[in-house]
């Protein structure tokens, strides 16, 4: 993982075999960082996922092989015990050119992953009572 600063955006830089989430939770405690996030790149076995409303469950999708990772939005912040939690959501494109997208439950690294962040007050999740998820509900 290589870490630069431009401005007032960190560039992350991810390499290949690393985890994505293990990596932007190591630099948001290292960095003390909240914020938001943006990046492109390629994954390795990812595994996305989509919330059912009705279930109140994520349904995952373990995915095999190479992807292109198009687009990946996210953000991160505390928990009340100021553990960091990110929420991201990508897309992915594969070998025929489909896209896929959802929420990312974890992924690897098979070439590289460039995220840009941009740091905001940090944020609170906390778990809501309609969904029982972690949702965003107030400045920490």
């Amino acid at each position: 993982m290589k870490v630069f600063l431009s401005g007032d955006v960190y560039i992350l830089v991810l390499e290949v075999g690393e985890k994505v989430f293990e990596s932007i939770k190591k630099f948001a405690n290292e960095y003390d960082f909240c914020g938001f996030m943006i990046g492109i790149g390629a994954l390795k076995d990812p595994t996305i996922a989509y919330f059912d409303k009705e279930s109140k469950e994520y349904k995952h999708i373990k995915l095999e092989g190479g992807y292109e990772l198009t687009s990946l939005l996210g953000n991160i912040g505390r928990l009340e015990n100021g553990d960091v939690i990110s929420h991201i959501h990508v897309t992915l494109g594969d070998k025929d050119g489909k896209i896929l997208g959802g929420h990312l439950v974890e992924g690897e690294v098979a070439v590289t992953v460039e995220i840009f962040l941009t740091k905001t007050k940090c944020f609170l999740r906390k778990k809501d009572n309609l969904f029982n998820l972690n949702l965003i509900m107030e400045e920490a």
